[in-house]
């Protein structure tokens, strides 16, 4: 029976009341399918959706891991505020992109589809330095030039170069 991946009624009985598996067979039946991993996967999801797609940074990242020739003179409270309008603006984006287009007005539908031929999917959500700088108040759309390579130094984004447009892409 076991050569053929099917276990005794036994080890399925094991696996399914002890959730934390022990041997090899029982933990095998608790994972069957893949079902330990895709719980954890839909935790994760839920979680970053739940959360902050970009955390703020705290005063003892700032000042103990990014270069003093990086910050310049921008203040935490300049780079959180950036840091918010970026989370914003990818919950918003990714809310858009998973809500039921018939639930849409049509100026959110045209930018929902305008991001689908961009290749965006709610799986994998970015956004546009273009799209960011919009969205920001003339004082911090100076201080974005300043902000992004601090994040990419703490690896919070990655950014993509691609047809003359920059992704910014965040890292969880």
């Amino acid at each position: 029976l076991q050569k053929h991946g099917v276990l005794p009624d036994d080890d399925l009985k094991t696996a399914i009341e002890a959730p934390h598996a022990t041997t090899p067979r029982a933990e095998k039946a608790a994972n069957a399918g893949g079902a330990r991993q895709a719980e954890e996967r839909r935790e994760k999801e839920r979680e970053r959706e739940e959360g902050e797609a970009v955390t703020p940074l705290s005063a003892d990242e700032l000042e103990k891991e990014v270069p003093k020739y990086m910050k310049g003179r921008i203040s935490l409270t300049e780079v959180n505020e950036i840091v918010r309008s970026l989370s914003g603006f990818l919950k918003y984006k990714r809310d858009l992109l998973v809500a039921n287009p018939n639930k849409l007005s049509m100026k959110e539908k045209d930018l929902v589809y305008q991001w689908r031929d961009q290749g965006c999917d709610s799986s994998t959500t970015y956004c546009l330095d273009t799209e960011l700088r919009d969205r920001l108040h003339e004082k911090h759309k100076k201080n974005l030039k300043t902000v992004l390579p601090i994040l990419r130094h703490l690896k919070r984004i990655r950014e993509v170069r691609d047809k003359g447009a920059m992704r910014i892409y965040p890292l969880a």
